[in-house]
């Protein structure tokens, strides 16, 4: 197995609704940049798809002072590779320093099987 590490870039919109005083539940965007599935495509000629995919969540959120601990099952919209199941989860921990800043880390999943672990901020309006 080879234990290279490959670029990941992505971007989420999220929209969040408070409907309690801890919890919060979300519906959200996201686009990805996959170096790794890139990686894969290259090697394999017989291949024709990219390394973008785009998906929908939907979530929930704790409320946990200045930490949010959340949890989203997403869909794919667009994955042309197709190397992983059509749904998938994210599980989240951030760190609010304001009202409008944050930073955390995020795992995607598929089923039982982690497939990224990312480092993330967000601005929020």
């Amino acid at each position: 197995a080879e234990s290279k590490m490959y670029p990941i870039a992505g971007i989420e919109i999220r929209q969040s609704y408070r409907v309690s005083r801890l919890s919060l539940i979300s519906l959200s965007a996201e686009m990805i940049y996959d170096g790794s599935d890139k990686e894969e495509i290259r090697r394999n000629p017989l291949i024709d798809a990219d390394h973008i995919q785009a998906g929908l969540m939907a979530g929930h959120s704790f409320l946990l002072g200045r930490f949010v601990f959340s949890q989203a099952l997403g869909v794919y919209l667009y994955d042309s590779y197709k190397a992983n199941d059509l749904v998938y989860q994210r599980y989240e921990l951030l760190y609010r320093f304001s009202k409008h800043f944050q930073a955390g880390v995020n795992i995607k999943a598929h089923r039982h099987v982690a497939d990224f672990l990312d480092f993330r901020m967000g601005v929020g309006f």
